[in-house]
């Protein structure tokens, strides 16, 4: 069997502390790497298509809620659970390289709305096929039911984290 740095801890732990059982941090230590590298994978890609820093999750956020691909500033920070002054700071330079627009709200005068612009558009697909095909070569070792099980398993494990 292939030992990954988390096998290694649990089992430095398992020695110095036999009485505990360490398999919830062998799964939960498992996501924080996963989430750690895919994090890393999309900061890598997104410089390759000159998306700021942080602006692949606004881009795809607005490209994945449809036309008009616009949203206030409120929907986009609900939706990516980021502090606000981070999601200020990520607009600022998606908005500085023209992958979006900042408009009055037409139906609230003292809102703005944040809109995808064709560049980011652009980008974004482009960086979202690339983005996927990386999903697809770290899960290739999957069957398809043994992906479907590992996501429900995911998500029971998400909802008792988000209670």
């Amino acid at each position: 069997m292939y030992t990954d740095r988390i096998e290694h801890v649990m089992q430095q732990w398992m020695r110095e502390r036999p009485d505990r059982d360490y398999r919830p941090m062998g799964i939960l230590g498992r996501i924080l790497l996963i989430a750690e590298r895919l994090q890393k994978d999309v900061d890598g890609m997104s410089k390759g298509y000159d998306i700021p820093t942080g602006g692949f999750d606004v881009l795809a956020t607005l490209q994945r809620n449809g036309q008009p691909y616009r949203m206030s500033p409120t929907e986009l920070y609900r939706e990516l659970v980021l502090p606000s002054g981070s999601l200020t700071h990520r607009l600022d330079r998606l908005e500085h390289v023209g992958m979006i627009a900042r408009h009055p709200d037409p139906e609230d005068r003292r809102a703005q709305v944040v809109e995808l612009t064709q560049r980011g558009a652009e980008a974004i697909n482009r960086a979202m096929d690339d983005h996927l095909e990386n999903e697809e070569l770290l899960l290739h070792r999957l069957t398809p039911e043994e992906q479907e099980q590992a996501a429900a398993l995911l998500a029971k494990i998400l909802a008792v984290a988000n209670r």
